[in-house]
């Protein structure tokens, strides 16, 4: 993710399924989204390597991971097929691997 877009955002996942951003310059939050249908339990930032776009991706205990475009504040996809939670996220710094 960009060194100065990541540094003005937090994201955090909450115990309700819902997912959050903060701006912290401003210290307010951005969006809050409620996708998961468990506990979310990682969250990571990934700059798309296609089209530039910035994308935070969420992980839940519901076995799925979601897609969340942070231009429209839009939820832009859902990878299922895991057979248990995922617990961690991590992108490669190219951005093509998750």
């Amino acid at each position: 993710f960009p060194q100065d877009k990541a540094l003005k955002l937090l994201a955090c996942g909450f115990s309700d399924g819902g997912v959050g951003i903060w701006d912290l310059v401003s210290l307010l939050e951005r969006r809050a989204w409620l996708g998961h249908e468990k506990r979310v339990t990682s969250v990571t930032f990934w700059l798309n390597p296609l089209n530039g776009s910035s994308t935070l991706i969420s992980g839940s205990t519901d076995s799925s991971i979601k897609f969340w475009n942070l231009e429209t504040m839009q939820e832009s996809g859902t990878l299922l097929g895991h057979t248990d939670a995922v617990l961690s996220l991590a992108c490669s710094p190219d951005g093509k691997i998750l």
